[in-house]
């Protein structure tokens, strides 16, 4: 049976829902064809999914009131979840009562429905990106470019929701699969059904599988893309030499301790051996395909045996492997030049891992490990004062004498002295408290969590220390003033971890983004912060785009943020400092949605020489990594970026301005005016701090967050304990 076969009735997603399930890094590509093709394939996936739910409440002895009348008023509109409840929990309640309540079918299919919708619009797109001429847009760049390819680092993120297992996102990968290609009615419904029983499917969230199932789809997809784009640029007399070496991935997964207590080193440490052994796993696969049907199958065989970390010879380092491929006779062989390029970007690390810890918890804990007696000493005061009651100024200056050179061991001693201080009262506490959980020790016991906390963060920076390989880079989150990067460096030294990582600042308010830009020149001039800037390859790392930034202005912090970063670029600049910005593409306006191509252009990455692109969340990886087809279109279209990029110093198109409005719009000003308008109205603040939810699970807001950022809610969202 052909896919024209299948039932018939329209019932269709409307067009609000279909433009906010369009992908943010393909909306060049997002017309109204697509759109109107998207709806027209969501009809009929929808009206093949409605007799699965007829057959199932068929099953449970409910046809007597179901009809196919029923089915789709009831589960085709859709125009609230409450009337789809009443409905089935009416069905229910004639044969059990006590069912009402907790029926969760409505729930679930209300989610399968925008599965469903998201999974029309990325075949949609798929098809679409397959039939688009990729190099039009380059045909007014240079033929060479003469500053090579930028580093391009990728982020992948996997923080799934516990609706979105491992098990549910393999069920939308196969559906979206079978859409992608000419496909048989048959084919669409085992998918389908796959996907339902996915959906209840009872597994436990295992955020290291899935995040494992998106590093495989790069890995896969990563040979096939490079080379079809080095043909596409040889078809317009393009070079597309460096493009084997312009790749790294990354993640923040169990790294992001911004809010998150209960993700702790041992998770970390869990995600790094799953990595590991997931991409050794990867090449030992495809070394005994390789020699399946090699001249020299033992040689092949004995690389793969290497791989194994006990083996007697077992390889040390990716370098080493990559040299054994070289010394052997398989260059010739296209599987041989696919996992080189495999092992030059991933390594035995696959992902490196980027910490990220909060602004506040840094001063905490400084704050807990520097005595008040030694603060009055080097700042020369009357008396003695706490590290959290000093002034921005008297901070920046007391920490940049502890980390001076004729200092180097104060940091380590201070912390020594606040152990021998505490560790027997720790002890006593963590015993009493052994069972309890984090939150609940925090609103009853605030002076043993500082102790925890100032623990559990030398502990990290210590692990920090251990993986230097793969944790290269460590974020603040939230930040504002230059007292806290320097706060980091005084605790990797605490950490005998000193200068051990870059520092990549993130402000996620208006006030904190203009707060650093302003002070930045202040700290690329300091003697303690301009050392460690040499000692790291004069590189600063800058975060744009991290779903609190948006909070208090939307798309226009969005735009905001491309001009702040233009302007960080030409300080960094004058310094000799080569800024590396760290743009983190979400769903909504606040984390730079939008084409990858041009939001890479109007954060001026392409006037450098690094840039990192985070996809940060749900839809973001799905959006670019679901299939083998759309992972390797994002993975192309990356390349073609890289090699068609203007020559270094030359600042690409700038794209951010709305039609209509002047060229030069200060976008901090309407997020000001758009705060003073509508987050500033005396009302509306108590009101939606009324109506937030916060609810804490793992420490970790459930559903969507509260606007608490954007109202400044202290008791919400300063507290160390919550995001």
């Amino acid at each position: 049976m052909s896919w024209s076969d299948a039932d018939t009735t329209p019932i269709a997603p409307s067009g609000h829902e279909i433009e906010h399930g369009i992908e943010a890094s393909r909306r060049s590509l997002g017309d109204q064809s697509c759109i109107a093709a998207s709806q027209q394939l969501f009809d009929r996936i929808w009206n093949m999914f409605i007799p699965i739910i007829k057959r199932e409440l068929m099953s449970d002895g409910d046809a007597v009131v179901v009809s196919d009348i029923d089915l789709h008023e009831t589960y085709g509109t859709f125009s609230s979840i409450d009337t789809v409840g009443r409905v089935i929990g009416t069905v229910r309640a004639a044969h059990d009562p006590a069912s009402l309540p907790t029926d969760l079918r409505a729930v679930r299919i209300a989610l399968m429905r925008q599965l469903l919708i998201n999974a029309s619009l990325q075949a949609c797109l798929s098809r679409q990106r397959c039939k688009a001429v990729v190099l039009d847009w380059a045909e007014d760049r240079s033929s060479g470019n003469e500053s090579g390819p930028l580093q391009f680092e990728l982020g992948l993120h996997c923080q799934e929701t516990e609706f979105l297992r491992a098990r549910v996102i393999k069920g939308v990968r196969a559906l979206v699969q079978v859409l992608e290609q000419e496909f048989s009615q048959h084919d669409v419904a085992v998918a389908l059904d796959t996907l339902w029983d996915a959906v209840w499917s009872n597994e436990d969230v295992d955020l290291i599988a899935t995040q494992l199932l998106y590093a495989d789809s790069v890995y896969a997809a990563l040979p096939r893309a490079l080379s079809e784009a080095a043909g596409l640029l040889a078809m317009k007399g393009l070079d597309a030499s460096g493009l084997e070496n312009c790749l790294k991935a990354y993640t923040w997964l169990y790294g992001d301790r911004d809010g998150r207590p209960h993700d702790t080193d041992a998770h970390t440490e869990r995600l790094i051996v799953a990595l590991e052994r997931g991409v050794r796993a990867n090449y030992q696969r495809d070394l005994a395909e390789i020699a399946g049907d090699h001249s020299a199958p033992e040689f092949f065989q004995r690389l793969a045996d290497r791989l194994e970390p006990d083996h007697a010879e077992a390889f040390d380092s990716p370098r080493q492997l990559l040299a054994a491929l070289e010394a052997g006779d398989g260059h010739a062989d296209e599987r041989v030049r696919a996992l080189m390029l495999r092992i030059n970007v991933f390594g035995f690390h696959y992902l490196k891992i980027e910490f990220r810890q909060n602004a506040a918890m840094l001063t905490e804990v400084v704050d807990s490990i520097v005595p008040s007696s030694l603060i009055a000493k080097v700042l020369r005061l009357d008396a003695p004062a706490s590290y959290a009651g000093l002034t921005m100024a008297d901070r920046v200056r007391l920490l940049t004498c502890l980390l001076d050179r004729g200092r180097r061991g104060l940091p380590e001693e201070a912390w020594l002295r606040f152990c021998d201080k505490n560790a027997a009262i720790f002890h006593e506490k963590s015993a009493q408290y052994q069972g309890r959980d984090y939150i609940d020790i925090y609103n009853v016991d605030r002076a043993h969590i500082r102790v925890v906390n100032a623990v559990t963060t030398l502990n990290t920076l210590r692990m920090l220390e251990r993986y230097r390989d793969r944790i290269t880079i460590h974020g603040i989150a939230e930040a504002g003033n230059i007292d806290e990067p320097l706060a980091l460096l005084f605790l990797l030294a605490a950490a005998g971890h000193r200068n051990g990582v870059d520092i990549a600042l993130q402000p996620e308010d208006l006030a904190g983004a203009e707060s650093m830009l302003q002070q930045v020149e202040q700290l690329y001039g300091n003697p303690v912060y301009r050392e460690h800037l040499a000692i790291r390859g004069d590189k600063q790392f800058i975060t744009f785009g991290p779903s609190d930034t948006g909070k208090q202005g939307g798309k226009a912090m969005h735009i905001a943020n491309m001009q702040i970063a233009k302007q960080h670029r030409a300080i960094a600049r004058r310094f000799g400092i080569e800024l590396v910005p760290s743009i983190v593409i979400g769903y909504e306006h606040a984390r730079s949605n939008g084409s990858v191509a041009e939001n890479i252009e109007a954060f001026d990455a392409l006037a450098g020489r690094a840039v990192r692109y985070m996809l940060s969340g749900i839809l973001e990886m799905r959006s670019h990594l679901l299939t083998p087809l759309m992972a390797h279109q994002s993975l192309r279209d990356l390349f073609l970026l890289n090699a068609t990029r203007k020559p270094q110093g030359v600042s690409g198109a700038v794209r951010c301005n709305v039609p209509g409005e002047p060229s030069q719009v200060e976008w901090t000003a309407v997020v000001r005016l758009y705060k003073q308008k509508f987050f500033e109205h005396p009302l509306l603040p108590a009101l939606l701090r009324d109506m937030a939810r916060f609810d804490i699970v793992r420490a970790n807001t459930k559903s969507t967050r509260p606007p608490s950022r954007a109202f400044d809610v202290q008791d919400l969202e300063s507290r160390p304990d919550a995001i």
